[in-house]
């Protein structure tokens, strides 16, 4: 069974090229935005949602075909955020759908290799104290580490650890107290400690650091995830933990429906978002107003799932968009970008003639009325679809 992560079920090449249908494990109204079905798919058994067009025809364990007009666009969901009675359904689901085809499931298993354990663990991070920050990995597998990019390891409670479990560090410290506090705990840390001083917005991060974990102040978080995805493209991270502000966190996840941000799509392009446990306030010296949050970015290669993506003009695209977030698509586009002019070869004359065209000639995946929605009810994979048929326009302008 595969949980997590997002896919267009129009992609060819992407998770579900070989699925056939899926099963309707529960349907939920979500006002003002519709109704929403939760499923598993046939045969691999992803777990599924979808936008429901009539869910007055469909019913908890209905059988349906992938392409049917009367389900949106699909994306994959989490195990832990399925309702109720979708989680109550899915192991009867399951066997029905084992029973109804065991060869298959059979080979599966008795094909598969072992499994290679690879656990991050982590309960709260530097800063916090070291009685609370438990080993980073419990097995590293056969490759081991490679390099552990630590961002303001501050007094080093996350650092011990870290040197503890075997981990290769690199810290970038901008304070130099700490950093004279660092050098007289841990030395070179046996030639695996290295600290770089200096901002971490404005110093070259160090190259093949296969890991990152950061205590954010509230005031960079943005910036320093921008430079995370940066870094990622061409350094790609195994995972990333970062604590930041709850609030934040949860527009980092866009954990539920409606909950569509900039910056989750910004994320959404390299990572599925993992939100993990709550820190209060308390557990901080001075302690903070607000709660704050672990979070782990798990990389995702979205061009295997949704294609390639023109980066540039989604971000744009979203950013422009959700500005207004309230007006509907078609009033939002009807105007370029401010800084369209920043992608080779467009202005406003290329842009209108864009749209013309895709309002004339509906995208492949997207609803014929795309363009009266509003900017967050639509999935990531619509906005990539939204932002690929704009950049692919070489029409007369």
């Amino acid at each position: 069974m595969h949980a997590g992560g997002a896919f267009d079920s129009a992609d060819e090449e992407g998770p579900l090229a070989n699925e056939t249908h899926i099963r309707v494990l529960d349907i939920t109204d979500r006002r003002p935005f519709g109704s929403e079905l939760q499923a598993i798919s046939e045969p691999r058994l992803y777990i599924i949602r979808a936008r429901v067009h009539n869910p007055g025809e469909l019913t908890t364990s209905s059988r349906i075909e992938l392409g049917d007009s009367r389900i949106g666009p699909i994306s994959r969901l989490r195990f832990r955020d399925l309702s109720s009675v979708a989680s109550d359904s899915l192991i009867d689901e399951i066997a029905n759908l084992i029973e109804a085809d065991p060869e298959r499931h059979l080979n599966f298993y008795n094909r598969a290799n072992a499994i290679s354990l690879k656990i991050h663990a982590f309960q709260l991070l530097g800063g916090i104290g070291s009685s609370k920050a438990q080993k980073m990995v419990q097995s590293r597998g056969s490759a081991g580490w490679m390099s552990f990019l630590e961002v303001g390891p501050g007094p080093g409670s996350l650092t011990l650890e870290l040197l503890r479990s075997g981990a290769t560090v690199t810290g970038l410290e901008i304070d130099v107290e700490a950093i004279a506090h660092l050098n007289r705990a841990f030395g070179d840390g046996d030639g695996r400690l290295a600290i770089i001083q200096g901002d971490a917005l404005k110093v070259k991060w160090p190259e093949k650091a296969s890991h990152l974990i950061a205590n954010l102040p509230y005031q960079i978080s943005s910036p320093i995830l921008e430079k995370i995805q940066q870094y990622h493209v061409k350094n790609p991270f195994d995972v990333v933990v970062l604590l930041v502000q709850d609030e934040f966190a949860e527009r980092m996840s866009m954990d539920h429906f409606g909950s569509l941000s900039t910056l989750g799509l910004s994320l959404w392009l390299d990572f599925d978002v993992e939100l993990d446990r709550k820190v209060p306030g308390g557990a901080f010296s001075p302690a903070p107003r607000v709660n704050s949050r672990l979070v782990v970015l798990n990389p995702v290669n979205r061009i295997e799932e949704v294609g390639t993506i023109d980066r540039k003009m989604f971000k744009i695209i979203t950013k422009h968009c959700f500005a207004s977030r309230r007006k509907k698509l078609r009033s939002l586009l009807a105007k370029p970008p401010r800084r369209l002019s920043r992608v080779k070869g467009w202005h406003k004359a290329r842009w209108n003639a864009a749209m013309n065209h895709i309002y004339e000639n509906t995208p492949e995946g997207l609803d014929s009325e795309w363009f009266e929605e509003r900017p967050d009810v639509m999935e990531p994979e619509e906005w990539a679809m939204i932002a690929n048929a704009i950049s692919s326009f070489e029409g007369d302008f």
